[in-house]
């Protein structure tokens, strides 16, 4: 059988809807398949996701290298950006490399797990602030290339790539349904109905060979 991976943010990995979670573990539904597995049962691909909470682009860029040696000709490859405002940096109480979540700084993914001290944090912020958040455009612009280069080779190598923008959630907001619309939890991922609507999307956007999937060319 031949595979499809997935590569992206929390929007890929099913935040939300995955066992573990308020919203998948006391909302009774009928079909609680995200949409990653709805694509690969209707493909008939045994499915591969590699979608990690609260990735920055760069991040998602890097497993997408990390993992091409385990791509196959005949193979399906689907992979997204996620928001500019996401860098990486040194995490200093774990010393690896993580994301640093600017679009909220109180959340699971708080800047208060990533350092010592608080200078340090104000450095990082002071950075953000004159140097990251007002370029959201220029930001976009230098990964999508990177993501435009990597789609290209691997379609020369013979594997199906599709690349969608981040702004199919992120500025798309009526579109798919939201757990927050679907229930009184708070919480902005798709809802289940959310993600069989995301998933006809992807199907219609391959079946279409669409290989470049954004909010503005939709």
């Amino acid at each position: 059988m031949k595979k499809i991976f997935f590569f992206g943010d929390s929007f890929t990995y099913g935040e939300g809807c995955r066992e573990g979670f308020e919203y998948y573990d006391t909302i009774d539904y009928d079909d609680k398949r995200i949409w990653t597995t709805i694509v690969s049962d209707t493909l008939n691909l045994e499915e591969i996701n590699y979608g990690k909470r609260g990735s920055a682009s760069p991040q998602i860029l890097s497993s997408l290298l990390k993992h091409s040696s385990e791509f196959e000709k005949g193979d399906c490859v689907i992979f997204s950006d996620s928001l500019p405002n996401r860098i990486v940096s040194a995490n200093q109480k774990t010393r690896q490399i993580d994301a640093v979540i600017a679009d909220n700084f109180e959340e699971f993914y708080g800047l208060d797990n990533f350092f010592e001290d608080l200078k340090s944090k104000q450095v990082l912020l002071d950075y953000l602030y004159h140097h990251v958040l007002p370029f959201p455009d220029a930001y976009s612009y230098f990964y999508n290339r990177q993501f435009e280069q990597m789609q290209k080779l691997l379609l020369k190598t013979g594997v199906k790539s599709f690349f969608w923008s981040h702004t199919m959630w992120a500025q798309n907001i009526k579109k798919y349904q939201r757990i927050s619309n679907h229930t009184n939890i708070k919480d902005g991922h798709f809802s289940w109905h959310g993600h069989k609507e995301f998933s006809e999307m992807i199907l219609h956007s391959i079946k279409n060979e669409k290989h470049f999937i954004h909010k503005n060319l939709i």
